[in-house]
């Protein structure tokens, strides 16, 4: 009788676990889903910036853009570091990438363009494969683009 207790008590215990963790997302053992094309880390690096969370941010670097990445939370400290990456990102309202190519290395380059109000920003990203994923080792400098119609503007009038 006890064991048959302690085996009906096993049971709901498994069924509420269940439950519990319905819905949850399984763990991909520190390799998130949007590593798993280009687009998805230049998306993810972007949303880890305006969080400002920057553990998230250079878990999708590598090379040696991580380490100068890594030098400056060191000599900013950790909240400034974080507070720049925000500022990175202010104002954005539209992301959009095209894929220049593969280069000689593996690794592959985009062409991002992020749209603010008064202007886009257009620069380089150089992505490599990691560890079955891809990672950013490279971001040109940001160019400053001003469109000739304003971001929201009526497109008929």
């Amino acid at each position: 009788m006890i064991r048959r207790l302690a085996q009906v008590g096993l049971a709901l215990a498994l069924v509420a676990v269940a439950f519990a963790l319905r819905g949850r997302r399984p763990a991909l053992s520190g390799k998130p889903a949007t590593r798993t094309t280009p687009e998805g880390v230049v998306r993810a690096l972007f949303e880890a910036a305006s969080r400002g969370d920057d553990e998230a941010y250079l878990a999708l670097t590598g090379g040696e853009f991580r380490a100068s990445l890594l030098q400056s939370r060191r000599d900013l400290g950790r909240a400034a570091f974080r507070e720049s990456l925000k500022r990175t990102t202010e104002g954005v309202k539209g992301l959009a990438m095209v894929r220049e190519g593969s280069r000689p290395d593996g690794g592959l380059a985009l062409q991002v363009e992020l749209t603010f109000l008064d202007r886009n920003e257009r620069q380089t990203v150089v992505l490599a494969r990691r560890d079955g994923g891809w990672v950013v080792v490279w971001m040109g400098p940001a160019r400053r683009v001003v469109p000739a119609v304003p971001y929201g503007a009526p497109a008929f009038e």
